[in-house]
């Protein structure tokens, strides 16, 4: 097993004592460990079976990156030479100290350093990553020829290489980050972020129970079920459960967050995402769609569920289109294009009860306490016809001013055809 504890410098083989803790993304020297020889001092050798291993492993899940000192364009060169270079991402190749960078791939990576491997041949840099990144596994080059053996790097089946493209989103959106002048929620608004928040949980119970007990830092609640206890919160119909995908302008995240909540109105039970969708906003965004229910936090998180954010817009019809196989992206927000028969239900606190005991699609807009303390009352007819028609923005401003009034609980984005509404003036 690889150790990430110091054992000294110059150990050539860091293997002893360490839980298995599965290896996601592994970082490569090149000089004298990718390759035999040293690039800036004439040919080197790139032989055929550690490109084998770097393939293995990204068809495996787990990613390659590279930090070598080298000249960027000339490495990268030798790497297309051998059709390896787009194996990679987040390739640090200058002249730099690797600590830092090393530092830099995790972070971009969005990953814990115990996460990752990083194999050189030189013990100085070994020991410096380690100072930089604390907890990261260190290598010796000894460790390629057994690499794949080893449990650590076991991974998965993803012979379609999508962990692989979702690194090559996540590497793609930091350059475009990097270059936008006016900060990262400039940045953020340019992304159309679109997330569809999905009622049927059951329908995803594989990778639902695959995420709850993989995500670690954005688990919010840390619970770890098994498989018949998840199945039978699945299956609560008093419980509140979903599932979230998010897409944005660089692609589709897929299933990406689960939530549930305590049956009559109780604490979240679960309330997790992936890391794929870290620092977009999209746990604050489901926090405030799910009004604020009391939750637990227990132990570290990447994230708080503080604030709110406006630039994510609710668009379950688009996820939906991809799900039947309609082509292309859908900018139709119209949910009865794609979905089938629905029911709305908007009113008082009464309805609650009843939407616990129908179950199923059902869609709620019950009246709340809004984010300022005051009552937000949706029972009036006057609410609905002017969902379904539209307020001008100057209306828009107004009801932005009136405390007990709020734009958010718009049921605009819900009226069409064919929705069965179930209304309620009680309260």
């Amino acid at each position: 097993m690889i150790d990430g504890r110091h054992e000294g410098v110059d150990s050539e083989d860091p293997l002893s004592g360490a839980p298995a803790r599965p290896v996601k993304l592994v970082v490569w020297d090149l000089d004298d460990t990718l390759w035999d020889g040293t690039l800036s001092e004439g040919p080197v050798d790139l032989h055929p079976s550690r490109i084998g291993v770097v393939r293995t492993l990204n068809r495996r899940g787990i990613v390659n990156s590279i930090c070598s000192k080298n000249d960027l364009a000339d490495a990268r060169a030798r790497l297309e030479g051998a059709d390896l270079w787009d194996e990679f991402v987040f390739a640090r190749i200058d002249w730099s100290p690797k600590g830092a960078r090393v530092a830099r791939i995790i972070e971009d990576a969005q990953l814990r350093a115990e996460d990752v491997l990083f194999i050189d041949d030189l013990p100085l840099n070994r020991e410096e990553v380690r100072q930089a990144a604390p907890g990261i596994r260190v290598a010796a080059p000894g460790i390629i020829d057994r690499l794949l053996s080893l449990p650590e790097l076991t991974g998965k089946d993803d012979s379609q290489l999508s962990r692989l493209r979702q690194y090559r989103v996540l590497e793609e959106k930091l350059i475009d980050r990097a270059g936008t002048e006016d900060g990262n929620e400039a940045f953020l608004r340019s992304c159309d972020i679109r997330i569809g928040v999905f009622t049927d949980p059951e329908s995803e119970a594989d990778r639902l129970f695959e995420l709850v007990n993989r995500t670690n830092q954005l688990n919010f609640t840390k619970r770890r079920p098994d498989r018949d206890e998840f199945d039978s919160v699945l299956a609560d119909t008093r419980r509140s459960s979903g599932y979230i995908r998010v897409r944005d302008r660089y692609g589709d995240y897929g299933i990406c967050g689960f939530y549930s909540i305590a049956p009559g109105g109780g604490p979240l039970t679960d309330f997790l995402f992936s890391c794929r969708i870290l620092n977009m906003g999209v746990e604050q965004w489901v926090y405030d769609h799910l009004r604020r229910p009391p939750i637990d936090v227990v132990g570290d998180v990447v994230s708080s569920l503080g604030g709110s954010v406006d630039w994510i817009t609710r668009d379950d019809a688009l996820f939906d289109a991809q799900m039947t196989g309609t082509p292309g992206r859908s900018t139709d927000t119209n949910p009865s294009a794609t979905q089938p028969h629905r029911v709305l239900m908007v009113g008082g606190c009464d309805l609650c009860t009843t939407e616990q005991f129908l179950g199923g699609d059902i869609v709620s807009e019950f009246s709340h306490t809004g984010p300022n303390g005051a009552f937000i009352y949706v029972g009036h007819t006057e609410t609905i016809r002017q969902s379904a028609a539209g307020i001008s923005s100057e209306e828009e401003e107004l009801v932005d001013r009136i405390t007990f009034l709020d734009r958010g609980s718009s049921l605009r984005r819900w009226w069409s055809p064919p929705v069965t509404t179930c209304w309620s003036t009680a309260c």
